[in-house]
């Protein structure tokens, strides 16, 4: 498999970087993780748009868009890959301040089952850590939570605050649906602001589907009628159980996913 590094294509069995790497020693690095169909990345510019905010918002120098976007795409001819996971990674040699950015691509793997379980992770994180509205490479605590729901027989584990707002999963947005209501955490309590969760509120407004950002509260999961996620490998992921409330019902959450499944194909 050949990978992308600061302008070569090399196999990736030849790829080097640095011990004082900046995402190696302190976690500090962006990443993008997105899929390709039929050849051709989904919402790519989108995804590059949210890394350079978030390079430009904790101090690290953005990269040229183009260049990327051109490198993603013969990256996924020269592997011939239809169906592709497309990873970009941003970060530094702190030795010589040297910007390195790899993508790597592979063939795409469901991560998600169709229809999901999750939990909510034992331990609350701090309120209102703007920290995590950018994409880093320090996913410690993500993988630890994922680890977690994985050995309690779980999918995803859902992320609460000391004031038990509702957050995200380790690596999934979330929404919660009242109603025929679609309603999912506000970027004001320190969220990721997923491409696939600005495709949902695209997908809403089409289909007249009232959606919603507020501040939830954890109670709240148990109330609502349906409860999905999303990301950019599993799209749109219904939830059959989160800890002790089953889900009966997936309407809204279906038609959101065949809407995003039919606006990957017009793109």
């Amino acid at each position: 498999m050949i990978v992308y590094i600061n302008g070569k294509f090399i196999e990736k069995e030849s790829a080097i970087i640095s011990p004082f790497n900046s995402a190696f020693l302190y976690g500090e690095g962006i990443y993008a993780t997105l899929r390709s169909y039929n050849g051709v990345p989904f919402r790519l510019s989108d995804h590059l748009e949210r890394m350079n905010n978030s390079l430009s918002a904790l101090g690290l120098k953005t990269i040229a868009k183009k260049n990327i976007s051109d490198a993603v795409n013969e990256l996924i001819k020269i592997n011939g890959l239809i169906s592709a996971r497309i990873r970009t990674t941003v970060s530094k040699n702190i030795e010589t301040d040297e910007q390195i950015v790899l993508i790597e691509t592979s063939e795409y793997q469901p991560s998600f089952p169709e229809i999901a379980n999750a939990m909510i992770f034992s331990e609350k994180l701090a309120h209102g850590d703007k920290l995590r509205m950018h994409k880093t490479t320090n996913y410690f605590q993500n993988n630890l939570a994922y680890r977690e729901a994985k050995s309690h027989g779980y999918d995803e584990a859902i992320f609460i605050d000391t004031e038990n707002h509702i957050l995200e999963g380790t690596r999934t947005n979330v929404f919660l649906v009242k109603d025929g209501v679609v309603f999912t955490p506000s970027l004001e309590c320190g969220i990721l602001p997923g491409i696939t969760r600005k495709v949902v509120f695209e997908i809403c407004k089409e289909l007249k589907i009232h959606i919603e950002e507020k501040i939830l509260n954890v109670s709240e999961i148990a109330d609502c009628d349906e409860v999905f996620l999303t990301n950019s490998l599993a799209e749109v992921v219904m939830v059959k159980k989160v800890n002790d409330k089953v889900y009966s019902q997936f309407m809204v959450s279906e038609n959101i996913l065949i809407e995003y499944k039919r606006r990957i194909y017009r793109s």
